[in-house]
């Protein structure tokens, strides 16, 4: 490899502290300014996505407007191995009243 695009390479793949790489994040959920939450990515569990303020109606809303989001709520449901943060009825409720129900 050339030497010059061996430094930009560098570069890179080892950004400088503060640089905009140092604050992507993964996650599931986007929550817009308005309030409206967006598909993410199929990072996590999307159960964790829940803030302590959220509304049960809220949750139905997005996941039955969004197959991606619906999909990604039923699947983390069976993940065990990552520990589930919101309380185990709210997310209870929320799947037992989804248009398409989690199988």
């Amino acid at each position: 490899m050339k030497e010059e695009f061996k430094s930009q390479r560098a570069r890179r793949t080892q950004p400088a502290a503060g640089t905009s790489w140092d604050r992507f994040a993964h996650g599931h959920v986007l929550v817009m300014p308005d309030g409206h939450m967006q598909s993410w990515g199929p990072y996590g569990k999307m159960v964790n996505c829940v803030r302590s303020h959220d509304a049960t109606q809220s949750w139905l809303d997005f996941l039955d407007a969004d197959p991606l989001a619906r999909d990604l709520w039923c699947a983390g449901l069976n993940y065990v191995q990552v520990a589930t943060v919101p309380p185990q009825a709210f997310i209870e409720g929320v799947s037992s009243q989804l248009a398409d129900t989690c199988r």
